[in-house]
C-alpha cells in the first residue's frame, strides 16, 4: 500500500508544474573565502526575481542571514550590490531587496579546524509571488 501511495504521489508531483518546480530556485549562488577569513556569498538572481536584503525590517519578508557553525562571524554583514528599497505590494511596505546579483560578505574568526561550515538562509520574491525562505548548506575549505 504504502508504495501504491508513493506512486500517485510522485505522479501528482510530476504532473504538476507548480509544485514540481516549486525547488528550482531562481537565486543561485557561489561561495569562497578570501584573506582566510573573509565568506563571500555570490547571489546569481534570475531577472525578475529579487533577493531580501540582510537589513529588513521585521513584519515583512525573511532578511538574507548567514550562520556559521565553526567559526564567529567578526563585524556586520556586508552587501555589495545594488539595493532597491521601496513600498512592496506584497508586504504593503517598505522593504529593501537586490534585483540584480548581490554579494554577501562576512568576516569570521575563531576557525575550529580547516573547512568553513554553516548556512545561508534567503527568501526571494517575484512581483506575484514568494517562495519559502531557504536554507543553502556550505562546507568550503580554508586556506
Amino acid at each position: 500500500m504504502k508504495i501504491y501511495s508513493f506512486a500517485i504521489l510522485s505522479i501528482f508531483i510530476w504532473c504538476n508544474p507548480t509544485l514540481a518546480q516549486s525547488k528550482k530556485s531562481p537565486i543561485k549562488f557561489e561561495f569562497e573565502i578570501a584573506d582566510g577569513n573573509t565568506l563571500h556569498i555570490k547571489a546569481d538572481v534570475k531577472k525578475g526575481w529579487n533577493i531580501y536584503s540582510h537589513y529588513t525590517t521585521s513584519g515583512g519578508p525573511i532578511p538574507s542571514s548567514i550562520t556559521l557553525d565553526n567559526a564567529t562571524a567578526s563585524g556586520q554583514l556586508k552587501e555589495e550590490g545594488k539595493i532597491y528599497t521601496a513600498f512592496d505590494d506584497l508586504f504593503e511596505m517598505e522593504v529593501s531587496k537586490f534585483k540584480d546579483d548581490v554579494t554577501f560578505v562576512q568576516k569570521f574568526e575563531k576557525l575550529e579546524g580547516d573547512v568553513l561550515k554553516g548556512y545561508f538562509t534567503y527568501m526571494s520574491c517575484d512581483d506575484k509571488r514568494c517562495l519559502p525562505p531557504e536554507d543553502v548548506i556550505f562546507e568550503i575549505p580554508v586556506e
